[in-house]
C-alpha cells in the first residue's frame, strides 16, 4: 500500500478568491480541479471560496466593498494559504492582502508570468502560469484553412482582455508578411458585431474573451459565443477548453481543471509546512489539441488535416470504423 496523504492540521484554512462568478465555465473547472486535488493531497483541509464577479461588475467599484466584506468574514479565521484565480483576484490581493491577511502566501493561476512589478514588489506570491497557446492555435487554423490570410482577434476591454490581446500581438509577429492581424477589442457589442460582419472568406476569428463592453452590458460565455457565431460565418478558434462545444471549432487549448489540480499540489506543500520557490510555476507539457466535430463538419474542415494528437468531441464512429475487423 502507498503512503497515505497527511491530514491538515487544525485551523489550516485555504481561502480561494475567484475573479469571476460561479457558473463561468473556466472558474468552475479551476474550482473543480482544486477541490478534487486538495481532497487527495490534504484530506481535512477546510476550503473557503469567494466569487468576486469581476466579469460582470467593475472592480474599481466592488473592490472596496469586498475588502470590507472579507475583513468582517475572516477577522477571526486566518487562512494558511490564499489562492487567487485570475487577474482580478491577484489585483485585489496586491491592494489589500497586507491589510487583510498579512504575510499569508498567495498562489495564483489563470494569469501570465508573475513579476515583481505585477505584484507591486510584494513577496510571497507564486503560482501556475496560464500558457495559452495562441501560436499553436494559429498553426491549427492554417492547417485547416490553407488560404487563410487574416486572423481577427476578439476581446473585451477588461484587464484580462488587454493582456490576451498583447499575447496575440506578440504571436502574430512570427507571421508578418504572411498573415494580417486584425484586432476587434474593447468596443461595444454592436460595434464588434459590425466588424465581424465584414470579415472576408479568407479570415478566421480567434476568441480571446468577450464578456463585458464599455457600455456596461454583460454576456455569459454561451451568449458571447452565440453572438460571435451570429455575427460572422467565419470559423472561430479558441485557446480554452470550455469554449469547444459552445461554438468554437477548437484549437490548442488550456485546461482550467488541470490548473486547479496544480494549485492543489502547491497548496498541499504550504499546508504540510514546506517552502515554495518564488516566481511562477510553469505547467509542463503542451496544451491539448481539442476540436468540436459538429463545427468541423459545419465549416467543411477535413479531419485528416487535424494534428495527430487531436481529441475530437462529439464524433460518432462510422459502421466501418466500428466493425472493420469483421
Amino acid at each position: 500500500m502507498g503512503a497515505r496523504p497527511a491530514l491538515a492540521s487544525p485551523g489550516q484554512h485555504v481561502l480561494v478568491l475567484h475573479s469571476y462568478h460561479e457558473g463561468y465555465d473556466w472558474t468552475d473547472s479551476v474550482q473543480k480541479g482544486l477541490a478534487a486535488g486538495l481532497v487527495e493531497k490534504v484530506p481535512g483541509a477546510e476550503l473557503f471560496v469567494e466569487y468576486m464577479d469581476a466579469k460582470r461588475q467593475p472592480p474599481e467599484t466592488t473592490f472596496p466593498l469586498l475588502y470590507e466584506l472579507y475583513r468582517l468574514k475572516y477577522k477571526d479565521r486566518r487562512p494558511a494559504v490564499l489562492v487567487a484565480s485570475d487577474d482580478a483576484a491577484v489585483d485585489f490581493l496586491v491592494a489589500y492582502r497586507e491589510k487583510l491577511f498579512p504575510g499569508v502566501p498567495v498562489l495564483t493561476c489563470g494569469v501570465g508570468v508573475l513579476t515583481a512589478e505585477r505584484v507591486g514588489g510584494q513577496g510571497g506570491y507564486t503560482g501556475v502560469t496560464e500558457k495559452t497557446d495562441i501560436s499553436g492555435t494559429i498553426e491549427v487554423a492554417l492547417q485547416l484553412m490553407p488560404g487563410l490570410r487574416t486572423v481577427a482577434a476578439v476581446a473585451d476591454g477588461t484587464e484580462t482582455g488587454k493582456w490576451h490581446m498583447e499575447r496575440f500581438r506578440l504571436a502574430m509577429r512570427a507571421y508578418a508578411g504572411r498573415l494580417e492581424a486584425r484586432e476587434i477589442a474593447g468596443q461595444s457589442f454592436a460595434a464588434t458585431a459590425g466588424q465581424l460582419s465584414t470579415l472576408t472568406p479568407d479570415s478566421a476569428v480567434l476568441y480571446l474573451g468577450l464578456l463585458r463592453d464599455p457600455e456596461g452590458r454583460v454576456f455569459t460565455v454561451a451568449e458571447s459565443m452565440a453572438f460571435v457565431a451570429r455575427s460572422t460565418p467565419q470559423p472561430v478558434f479558441a485557446v480554452w477548453d470550455f469554449l469547444v462545444g459552445r461554438g468554437a471549432v477548437g484549437g490548442r487549448v488550456v485546461s482550467g481543471a488541470r490548473q486547479g489540480r496544480a494549485m492543489a499540489v502547491l497548496a498541499a506543500r504550504v499546508l504540510h509546512g514546506g517552502a515554495l520557490e518564488p516566481g511562477p510555476v510553469v505547467l509542463e507539457g503542451p496544451n491539448m489539441a481539442l476540436f468540436d466535430y459538429a463545427e468541423l463538419e459545419r465549416q467543411g474542415f477535413s479531419l485528416t488535416k487535424l494534428p495527430p494528437d487531436s481529441v475530437v468531441l462529439g464524433r460518432v464512429e462510422s459502421l466501418w470504423e466500428r466493425h472493420w475487423h469483421w
